[in-house]
């Protein structure tokens, strides 16, 4: 920011901008910002990282452009947020986690599948669990229902375990916690 604001007063030199510099300065930032960005299933990680990336930068341009007490202000408003915004936010926002759940039946004679699977469908919904997506998979010879769901932490995920390997005919039961 000084070199481009320095070059701009230099004698002869007509066409000096000092925004160039900072605008360049914005764009290069906002390449490295984007790639520390992770989208996996529900989860995002990094924005904070990015969002400290760009603010920073843009600190230093007030610095270089002389204007301190504007850099002091953003750097204490930037420490508040990271410390005390960020505390109250884990207590408010962290309460749900994301799983992946898959269980396996054995397959019904055709005749009983539409009622048992009924008696399936009611027995998940009990569980104290918001489901996002349900898909039905069907083979030969089994049946694979696979459930993404939002769970309150304070539940354990064994108590979810055990009331699925109630339902008749369950082959296999798996939950994964897609952890943030």
């Amino acid at each position: 920011m000084i070199l481009s604001m320095e070059v701009a007063l230099l004698p002869g030199y007509i066409n000096g901008d000092p925004g160039r510099i900072a605008a360049q300065v914005v764009t290069w930032i906002w390449f490295i910002w984007a790639g520390t960005i992770m989208k996996t299933w529900f989860n995002t990680k990094g924005l904070t990282t990015a969002a400290n990336i760009w603010v920073t930068s843009a600190i230093g341009l007030v610095v270089g452009a002389g204007l301190y007490w504007i850099a002091i202000v953003a750097t204490l408003l930037i420490l508040f947020n990271l410390t005390i915004i960020t505390k109250i936010k884990k207590r408010l926002v962290r309460q749900y986690r994301y799983c992946d759940i898959k269980i396996e039946f054995k397959k019904n004679k055709e005749s009983e599948k539409i009622e048992w699977e009924k008696k399936i469908i009611e027995k998940i919904n009990r569980i104290p669990m918001n489901t996002l997506t349900k898909d039905i998979v069907e083979d030969k010879n089994n049946i694979t229902i696979k459930i993404i769901s939002k769970i309150n932490r304070n539940i354990d995920l064994t108590r979810i375990h055990e009331t699925l390997r109630k339902i008749d005919k369950t082959i296999k039961i798996s939950i994964a916690e897609n952890i943030k």
